[in-house]
């Protein structure tokens, strides 16, 4: 490692011919040239330099190193190693941090506004308090992430694995999270208005009290899922996977759960004024039957009952109504009763008091 004064000595001379303090004056690119990368990050807490905007670190080895506190808006970390290094409390906006590798390091309260983080190795990184809003997180793996209070706001995080991560009471409205891994995560409270979370996996997820309204959740699995106290109101739900899911006083109202798998859910006090269940084997008798304390009203579109066996489809009628008996006879004693009786024949089906003319005919 350089001692300060052997420092001094190569210092470059500012304009005035007066030799630059390394410790005050030195720019990323000198320290460069003069420190070998591999003492580079000993000499930057020593240095005190704090504002690395827009430099470059890309490819370089910076495990360990403390950025804490530093401007680093703009800078390029792409496929650095900075694992095990200080980031906490940093400024990351738009820093390309592409493929770089951060297991272990410090990034709590660290600000990653729209930077881009795709293919990056967060593993066991300390990520309270962080802000994502708008950053690229395509293919990341943050399973198990404490991401608690996060602010995801509009991030990208598209076939991301968050298996096991915590995200209560983060931001994550308008965020992109298509086939995105959400297995055993933990959402409670979460804010996740209009996500796209179209073929996400959400199966054993935590999502009570999470607010989901207006979003995209279709071909989702959120089979097991613990949604209780959930507002899904708005959404697109339609061809979700919602096996033994629990949708106990869920905010239902107004989705679209065309071609949804409702196998063993509980909807008990569930909400879904204004839902469409088409095609889910959900019809009010069923529903009324299944679901205690379940709210609709006449904009509930339930299902249509299963066709006959002449393909002739039932005609869905209101069940407070009483249907009226109607009795088929064979055709042949249909038209041989008409006929004695001094009536027409007629083809249509025979109300139930046509036995009266039977039994009046063979008398």
């Amino acid at each position: 490692m350089l001692q300060p004064d052997q420092a001094l000595k190569k210092a470059p001379v500012d304009a005035e011919e007066m030799a630059q303090d390394p410790r005050t004056d030195t720019h990323v690119d000198d320290l460069r040239y003069k420190i070998d990368p591999a003492q580079l990050v000993l000499e930057l807490p020593r240095l005190s330099i704090k504002d690395f905007s827009g430099e470059d670190f890309s490819g370089m080895s910076l495990a360990g190193a403390d950025f804490s506190g530093a401007d680093l808006s703009g800078v390029n970390f792409s496929d650095a190693s900075l694992m095990g290094a200080d980031l906490s409390g940093a400024d990351l906006y738009k820093a390309n941090l592409k493929g770089a590798r951060l297991a272990g390091a410090n990034l709590e309260n660290a600000d990653l506004s729209m930077a881009d983080l795709s293919e990056c190795s967060l593993a066991g990184a300390s990520l309270q308090g962080i802000k994502l809003s708008g950053a690229c997180l395509v293919g990341v793996r943050l399973s198990g992430a404490r991401l608690a209070g996060a602010d995801l706001y509009e991030a990208d995080l598209s076939m991301a694995v968050l298996a096991g991560a915590d995200l209560r009471k983060a931001n994550l409205s308008m965020a992109t999270m298509v086939g995105t891994d959400l297995t055993g995560a933990k959402l409670q409270y979460a804010r996740m208005v209009m996500v796209n979370l179209t073929d996400a996996t959400l199966c054993n997820a935590k999502l009570n009290g999470a607010h989901i309204t207006d979003s995209t959740l279709v071909g989702a699995a959120l089979c097991r899922a613990d949604a209780t106290h959930c507002d899904l109101s708005g959404s697109d739900m339609s061809n979700t996977k919602l096996w033994w899911t629990h949708l106990f006083k869920t905010n239902l109202a107004g989705t679209n759960m065309t071609n949804a798998l409702l196998t063993e859910t509980n909807m008990s006090l569930a909400q879904i004024e204004g839902a469409i269940l088409t095609h889910t084997g959900l019809t009010q008798d069923e529903a009324t039957r299944r679901f205690q304390g379940l709210s609709y009203d006449e904009t509930t579109v339930w299902d249509y009952p299963e066709r006959s066996d002449e393909g002739e489809e039932s005609i869905v009628t209101d069940v407070t109504q009483p249907k009226k008996s109607r009795k088929k006879f064979p055709k042949s004693l249909r038209k041989s009763a008409h006929k004695k009786a001094g009536r027409p024949v007629r083809t249509a089906s025979c109300p139930v008091d046509a036995t009266l003319a039977v039994s009046g005919a063979r008398s």
